[in-house]
């Protein structure tokens, strides 16, 4: 995989990221009847940011070799505590256990399902 398919990757992720974060909040509020515009910029730009270090943190995982479940467990919990830090360590912490959690549910669900 060449550099230019990381970065056409990881930039496609993020604005896919951004574009459903917006959308769901924006959504979200118009059916509330809430007229707030900077609250959908807002999570979707999160939501970007978690795609973007996800998807870089993937992407250098397979640059390495690295895949299988180390790849799957990994790349959640290091995306979810970098993206946790801004609101100090513990909640990092608590991040990434959660999106380590939900990446191991994600996974199990699918192999239940027979994906």
């Amino acid at each position: 995989m060449s550099r230019c398919d990381v970065a056409l990757r990881i930039f496609e992720a993020t604005g896919n990221s951004f574009v459903v974060g917006s959308i769901s909040v924006l959504l979200s509020n118009a059916l509330r009847r809430e007229g707030l515009i900077e609250q959908p910029v807002r999570n979707g730009g999160e939501m970007a940011k978690q795609s973007m270090v996800y998807s870089l943190i993937g992407c250098g995982l397979n640059m390495l070799g690295i895949s299988g479940y180390a790849k799957q467990l990994f790349a959640p919990f290091a995306s979810s505590f970098v993206c946790g830090l801004r609101n100090g360590r513990r909640f990092g912490v608590k991040n990434a256990m959660s999106g380590l959690l939900g990446s191991f549910g994600y996974e199990m669900i699918n192999k239940a399902r027979g994906y």
